[in-house]
């Protein structure tokens, strides 16, 4: 694949973006944007109210792509994980 996203319907018509990514070779195309466009134009006909989607806070490349496509950054967090050797 070129390029792929994953959703997740959610109660009250709201759905989630789960997995989202284009191959390295076509990054930078507008490929991008124009899957989410697709996505959202999809979910806006089966009566999708809400779309969101979380990544990770480096990827700035992701945030641009989602900020272009008329997401809004709802909050942001930082989470930290402790790996224990047994």
């Amino acid at each position: 694949p070129i390029a792929f996203c994953t959703i997740r319907h959610r109660p009250s018509q709201r759905a989630s973006i789960g997995l989202f990514g284009v191959s390295g070779q076509f990054q930078g195309k507008g490929l991008g944007k124009l899957l989410i466009s697709q996505v959202a134009s999809i979910l806006k006909e089966k009566r999708v109210e809400v779309l969101d989607v979380v990544t990770q806070g480096r990827n700035y490349a992701a945030q641009r792509l989602y900020q272009s496509a008329g997401f809004r950054t709802h909050s942001t967090e930082l989470w930290f994980h402790k790996w224990l050797k047994y």
